[in-house]
């Protein structure tokens, strides 16, 4: 009997490992602030200042941006895209820049 019983306890242990499933009733909270709505309203002139301002915080440099948009969102982050050109021989750059809550754009090539 005791045996039985054993066995029992270990099997209803087993079954209850690797259960790694979440809730089915979680919600994902998603923060935003202001400026990430802000930079959807504005026209492309004003995209374009902008996103060259992002770069040139971050460090970088860009003469020119010829081209610019919203790509979409990552983990929370909005994703735009701005290509700049230079006028020396440098070749042209596509930036991606991420504006998230934090108030504090992130600009990568």
């Amino acid at each position: 009997m005791r045996a039985l019983t054993a066995i029992a306890m270990c099997s209803l242990a087993l079954s209850a490992c690797g259960d790694n499933a979440p809730p089915p009733n979680q919600q994902k909270i998603k923060v935003r602030s202001a400026e990430q709505d802000q930079l959807k309203q504005l026209d492309a002139m004003n995209l374009a200042i902008g996103l060259k301002r992002a770069i040139y915080d971050a460090g970088y440099t860009c003469k020119r941006i010829t081209d610019a948009g919203f790509v979409g969102e990552y983990n929370n982050l909005d994703m735009w895209m701005a290509h700049c050109i230079y006028d020396n021989k440098q070749p042209p750059v596509d930036w991606a820049i991420f504006a998230g809550p934090h108030h504090k754009p992130i600009a990568n090539v």
